[in-house]
């Protein structure tokens, strides 16, 4: 099936559902009319489409033309005209149920503060990228004001926000997510999200600022010096509802087009001054009982009279559930600041303690997942307990050459399940330096323990280090068992996870260039000064991760990485 938009622009459904777009133009100029006009095409085409909008403009897509008859049947969500009212908590919810049930929704978050907005869209985001890439079937996500969702420079409490957005743009299309972009600020959108579009519309810019951030994603992906550069210049005296489509790589089509009529109600007009304001008119109804289920919490058991098991039962219940997403969260503050790292450990630990502490009381059953001990001597490392697998946690297998948990050549023992993580990480990743080894095994490299286990390791001849360098012997891969080994974008994700912020976004936007970037062209793409000690300190632990290389002058992935991530 074809989507057209214009008269002598159209392009296959199926290769449109997983493409990345960007419609840009300056206010009133129809950059949403257009966006409505796609998605219509795409619903038509039984593409689930979902759009996520700050504005409270997008619920007429419900209505014919008229206004009056049906349009789309889709649900609204959230907003003054929603179908299911939705809270700041549920973003999740929302993101696993239409992934699930293939649907198609517009989401309104108009209603909610700076704050819930950005805890919802995170939300939402990441549970949306992971089911998908359960289902992985075609599906687009639309951004009105994409800049609100995908800032080119993130304000504190945005981090979780912009990276998960840039997760879906840059890495959606393997896992069949497309996406569009709605701004009138292309400026102020992520430039490395934004230079992921393959099909760009453009209208109407009188803006120096907005034009100038056109420009460079002309000169990136088009001719700059040719019919394009020419185009832009134009791009003050387009009226409403006329673009410049530009798609060199993929529709190779670089030409002036004037978007065709709707088939839905334009809710999208200004208010007049002096005007009233006109009753809501009422929408097509729709069958939401599957996802107002979805969203409504079960109903808390009450407490029964007495002390006896079964109260004590439904105490266990709410703490199981409070600790769980308390641990929850306290991992996701933790992969963003390594500033935060030590004490959200600590945190983390004293939760595992409670649990332990609680399995032994009256409250009777143990939870899954029993806390271990940090090293073979039954004590916690540091005041602490191991921490719970990341993950891609590495698994041994059932034939692995172990006693009781250890690795172990000639009858000799290292140290517990400490040395067997570090010995896993080395099998799993492959030749590392200590720096390395720590992030990837999520062990401190100054702690004693790491060095005593490594000694002991090195000692029975399971590990080898050489020029600074550790690798696992025949012995040691041996004695590791069968061990999980995370390959191509799953390697990828599991770098971006364990990556600092600031060294997660540099690694993020080299991966995407194979010819890599200079110095000045990094700073660029990702906001960082290049003259600030963070940078050049972050560089710096890139290299030394084996992640990036440099030469000539340019920044690239380092081809082991490249290899080993099939990038």
């Amino acid at each position: 099936m074809k989507l057209r938009l214009a008269d002598g622009l159209s392009m296959d459904a199926s290769e449109a559902a997983t493409q990345t777009f960007a419609a840009l133009a300056g206010k009133g100029q129809g950059k949403s009319y257009l966006a409505g006009k796609f998605v219509e095409q795409l619903v038509g085409a039984s593409c689930p489409t979902v759009v996520v909008e700050p504005v409270g403009n997008w619920w007429p897509l419900r209505l014919g033309k008229d206004g009056k008859s049906p349009g789309l049947p889709i649900v609204v969500i959230g907003g003054e005209h929603g179908d299911v009212p939705v809270e700041p908590t549920q973003g999740a919810e929302v993101g696993r149920f239409l992934v699930e049930t293939n649907g198609s929704a517009v989401i309104d978050v108009s209603g909610f503060s700076k704050t819930k907005r950005q805890s919802f869209v995170a939300d939402f985001a990441e549970a949306f990228y992971i089911a998908s890439r359960k289902a992985a079937t075609p599906r687009m996500l639309v951004l009105e004001e994409a800049q609100v969702f995908a800032p080119q420079h993130a304000a504190r409490g945005q981090e979780r926000m912009l990276g998960a957005m840039t997760d879906i743009v840059r890495l959606g299309r393997n896992h069949g997510i497309g996406s569009m972009l709605v701004s009138q600020r292309p400026q102020s959108v992520s430039k490395e999200v934004l230079n992921m579009v393959e099909c760009l519309f453009v209208g109407g810019m009188r803006g120096p600022h907005e034009r100038k951030a056109i420009a460079g994603w002309v000169t990136e992906q088009a001719d700059g010096e040719g019919e394009v550069a020419a185009q832009l210049r134009r791009l003050p005296e387009l009226q409403p509802g006329d673009f410049f489509c530009w798609s060199p790589s993929w529709l190779s089509v670089a030409k002036p087009i004037r978007v065709l009529p709707k088939d839905t109600f334009d809710g999208t007009s200004t208010p007049k001054l002096g005007g009233s304001r006109a009753r809501a008119p009422k929408l097509a109804p729709v069958d939401v009982s599957a996802l107002t289920a979805a969203l409504t919490p079960p109903a808390k058991e009450p407490p029964k009279p007495g002390s006896g098991p079964s109260n004590h039962a439904h105490v266990e219940r709410e703490l199981r559930g409070e600790l769980a997403e308390a641990k929850r969260r306290l991992a996701a503050s933790l992969a963003e600041g390594a500033e935060l790292r030590e004490g959200l450990r600590q945190i983390h630990a004293a939760l595992d303690r409670l649990l332990a502490t609680m399995e032994s009381t009256t409250l009777g059953k143990s939870f899954p997942g029993e806390p271990v001990p940090a090293n073979g001597r039954g004590d916690a490392e540091q005041g602490g307990w191991a921490p719970r697998p990341p993950a891609l946690a590495l698994a041994a297998g059932d034939d692995a050459a172990t006693v009781g948990g250890r690795p172990t050549k000639n009858g000799a023992s290292a140290s517990g399940d400490y040395a067997l993580a570090l010995l896993r990480s080395l099998v799993a990743y492959g030749p590392s330096t200590r720096l390395r080894l720590s992030l990837v095994s999520g062990k401190s490299r100054t702690s004693s323990t790491f060095a005593a286990a490594l000694r002991e390791l090195k000692a029975v001849g399971l590990v080898e280090e050489s020029s600074g360098e550790l690798r696992a012997t025949a012995d040691g891969k041996q004695s590791a068992g069968k061990v999980a080994v995370p390959k191509g974008y799953e390697l990828f994700d599991h770098w971006c996870a364990r990556l600092a912020a600031y060294d997660r976004r540099n690694f993020q936007v080299l991966a995407g260039r194979a010819r890599g970037y200079t110095r000045a062209e990094l700073s660029d793409m990702t906001g960082h000064s290049r003259t600030s000690s963070s940078f050049a300190a972050s560089l710096r632990r890139l290299r030394g991760l084996g992640l990036v290389s440099e030469s000539g002058g340019a920044l690239r992935i380092s081809d082991q990485a490249k290899e080993t991530m099939e990038l």
